[in-house]
């Protein structure tokens, strides 16, 4: 059985993890989605498993999807979430507060119809927070961005956390802690709630997300689902188990 990893990136986590799956005794290599089709298919692979959420890395999966390579990923899910007013317009409805928002397509419209700042400015599609500004006036806004965006209201909170999803498990960054630990438990005790809520409502069982604590308000900045968990203590361990999970028996047992 061999098994690919499609990433653009390998960070130490993502290399920890692949070691770690080599180790079980599962031929293990990451595949490049910047590679042809033919190339792709060369490889061999008889299952994948997607760890980004460019168009590239889900082109990549769905060719090899339809040539017989079973994908670990939900494919429908991974591209959805690839629109973060998607995402936003989920977690909203679903009850969830984040920092008010609005999809602007161009400079023109963001000068007649936006009039709060300061604004943290965020790529439609995009992930690991590139491309993220914080801008204090329209004339901070770079000739060269690509529209449309996310214009969100900017939050001078209190405190940040950072929250990690491994299937059932959930976890705060060792940061978070140290950050929380005044905290009285009770407060603490609605994070993983939350965090759990997130991931239920996108479908999602392996993500990172990035809270704020706000004027007695938690509020949900971001989720990732091809960030690092460099925060995140025995993270490789936990993922490459996770990985190996999501094998089916009969592609595990060739």
């Amino acid at each position: 059985m061999k098994l690919g990893i499609i990433a653009e990136d390998v960070d130490n986590i993502l290399h920890q993890t692949i070691g770690l799956i080599r180790r079980t005794g599962i031929n293990i290599e990451v595949l490049n989605p910047e590679l042809s089709n033919q190339e792709m298919l060369d490889c061999g692979f008889d299952c994948c498993f997607i760890k980004s959420s460019s168009y590239k890395a889900i082109d990549c999966a769905r060719t090899l999807q339809n040539r017989g390579v079973y994908i670990l990923n939900d494919l429908n899910i991974i591209d959805s979430l690839r629109d973060k007013s998607y995402v936003y317009q989920q977690l909203v409805t679903n009850g969830l507060k984040i920092p008010d928002y609005n999809l602007v397509n161009s400079l023109d419209c963001m000068t007649k119809n936006i009039k709060d700042y300061p604004l943290v400015i965020k790529p439609v599609f995009g992930s690991r927070n590139n491309n993220v500004i914080t801008i204090k006036s329209i004339e901070d806004i770079p000739s060269t961005i690509d529209w449309p965006v996310i214009a969100q209201k900017y939050i001078p909170f209190d405190i940040e956390y950072k929250g990690y999803r491994i299937g059932d498990s959930i976890f705060l960054s060792p940061e978070s802690s140290i950050q929380y630990e005044n905290q009285s438990q009770i407060e603490k005790n609605k994070l993983f709630p939350l965090i759990t809520q997130c991931g239920n409502i996108l479908g999602l069982d392996l993500y990172s997300i990035d809270i704020l604590f706000y004027q007695n308000q938690w509020y949900v900045i971001d989720l990732n689902i091809s960030g690092s968990f460099n925060s995140m203590l025995d993270s490789a361990n936990l993922i490459a188990k996770y990985i190996i999970n999501k094998i089916p028996q009969k592609i595990y047992q060739k």
